[in-house]
């Protein structure tokens, strides 16, 4: 995973958004269900932690490039898919 997410940053950098794109599906497609899963301790907790924002930063990475490129719709339905997996740790205030 963390070779994909360096070759998303050289796309970025080179301004390739389909490659960036790309790369952003093929990471994504690593993560299957919670990471770690079944494992006690701290440190599982710890590292499960982690991976879970780091595919939270691949999919937002994955939606601005979606959003560069056009692609609105794809964009909102994983934003819609990441809201759904991703438990809200606090309550927005109401306007």
């Amino acid at each position: 995973m963390e070779e994909l997410v360096a070759g998303i940053g050289r796309a970025d950098r080179a301004g390739d958004p389909l490659q960036a794109l790309h790369l952003c599906c093929q990471a994504l497609e690593l993560f299957r269900g919670e990471p770690l899963a079944g494992l006690p301790g701290p440190l599982a907790e710890l590292e499960r932690l982690r991976l879970v924002e780091r595919r939270v930063a691949i999919v937002q990475r994955k939606v601005e490039w979606q959003l560069r490129l056009g692609q609105d719709a794809e964009a909102v339905d994983e934003l819609f898919a990441l809201s759904a997996r991703t438990p809200s740790t606090s309550r927005w205030p109401r306007c």
